[in-house]
């Protein structure tokens, strides 16, 4: 008997409607976690290779900082539409698409010839990769029973956790002994393999095709004016939570027009979504809990995502991917722009109180001076041994001020985690 025969008499799971047919749904786990560790790779392979980028396209360093800014951004933008999109036309073809386009714009990337172009194919490469992740869970919840969805989303977590740490290591190495092009060349063999066992091992499931089927008889629509004003806030709210910290927040003019644009879009999307005769989800649905996830993902992710497709229909298992990784990103986001802020205010903190102590009236400083000057003396000759000692010393107070602004940092997003174990207090446990 097919582990997916097996799985058919776990907790009623009907076997006809997965997205793994009569196939072993561990080979789809992996499947869709090889396309998803791709995906995220991508989100941090390109942060260590912007000053070669800058080097070769003959550009600022903040110009190349655009090239993580513009997937970002493409990235929580089609995160919205991706449920839909996907019940609508199908959510195989959907996902193929994705794929398709996420590996040609890959190596479009790597071929890029001036910034232009490079942002222009990385703004396609983060709708593609927007579509991945949410549908990749879709699929993964419909091919397990709910007593091993668990199980299968460890092996995804596996994908999502371990990427992005992979991710700044692997552009270092490729950027230094190869080219930063290799950062995107690398996803061109991999999305092509995943793509065709995708194409191979991925079925539609019937239920997926009975709604698209009734969504075409019905005429339903996307609402695209919602879309715009959900993608607008979203996207202006990347743009200041990622660029926020290096235009120095509101003293910016540039951060300062985003900001009005997103709180606009905010006050318009509201009301607008409320009145639509067909809205994809209720407003209590968008629960501030799940901004948590994006925060607390590196430890939570197997037990949250489980508990989030516990009790969802089958039919609605694409809006709450959606919408999961929606918060994922969102809550991401403001986690990195949060680190930034009390990393850049701790620095100042510790380093002003540092610097107070050194002065001549201080023995300690008096003391470390001069055994500097003495060994620079001994190791390099009397000449500059006195400055070389006072650089010395200067270098010691910003690596203790690194120091002590990053535990702040962590100690904050300890704060942060801990007030998220009430909300896992009352989640509901469900009997499958």
């Amino acid at each position: 008997m097919s582990a997916a025969a097996e799985g058919a008499n776990a907790g009623g799971f009907d076997a006809s409607q997965s997205a793994a047919g009569g196939r072993n749904p561990w080979l789809i786990a992996v499947v869709v976690s090889i396309a998803t560790f791709m995906e995220v790779l991508d989100t941090t392979i390109a942060n260590v290779a912007l000053r070669y980028i800058s080097g070769t396209l003959a550009v600022s360093a903040d110009e190349a900082s655009w090239v993580v800014t513009s997937y970002l951004v493409a990235n929580a933008i089609v995160l919205t539409a991706s449920s839909f999109i996907a019940k609508r036309y199908g959510r195989k073809r959907f996902y193929l698409t994705c794929l398709g386009l996420f590996t040609a714009s890959s190596i479009a990337c790597g071929f890029a010839w001036n910034l232009e172009s490079l942002l222009l194919f990385r703004v396609l490469q983060g709708f593609a990769g927007g579509g991945m992740v949410p549908i990749s869970q879709s699929i993964l919840a419909d091919s397990f029973p709910p007593a091993k969805r668990g199980q299968a989303f460890a092996i995804f977590g596996i994908a999502v956790v371990v990427a992005p740490v992979v991710g700044p290591t692997l552009g270092g190495w490729l950027s230094d002994n190869l080219s930063w092009h290799w950062c995107f060349l690398i996803n061109g063999p991999v999305g092509l393999f995943a793509f065709a066992l995708v194409s191979f091992l991925v079925q539609e499931p019937k239920s997926a095709i009975e709604e698209r089927q009734r969504m075409k008889r019905q005429g339903i629509r996307m609402d695209v004016i919602g879309f715009l004003l959900v993608a607008t806030f979203l996207g202006s709210l990347e743009v200041i939570l990622d660029r926020g910290q290096t235009d120095d927040w509101f003293a910016s003019g540039f951060i300062i027009i985003f900001t009005v644009i997103c709180v606009a879009a905010f006050c318009l999307m509201i009301p607008w979504d409320l009145t639509r005769l067909n809205p994809d989800s209720t407003f209590w649905f968008f629960a501030w809990s799940r901004i948590y996830i994006g925060i607390g993902l590196p430890l939570i992710f197997i037990p949250i995502t489980t508990a989030s497709y516990d009790g969802i229909p089958r039919d609605k298992t694409d809006q709450a991917s959606a919408l999961i990784n929606v918060a994922r990103n969102v809550g991401g986001s403001i986690g990195v722009s949060i680190a930034q802020n009390v990393l850049a205010m701790r620095e100042q903190f510790h380093h002003s109180r540092l610097v107070e102590t050194i002065v001549p009236s201080n023995p300690a400083y008096q003391h470390t001076l001069e055994q500097a000057t003495t060994y620079f003396s001994t190791t390099g000759g009397q000449a500059g041994a006195r400055e070389r000692a006072i650089a010395y010393i200067g270098q010691q107070v910003q690596m203790q001020t690194a120091y002590w602004a990053y535990i702040d940092v962590f100690f904050t997003l300890m704060l942060i985690s801990a007030s998220a174990v009430p909300l896992a207090l009352i989640l509901r446990r469900v009997k499958h």
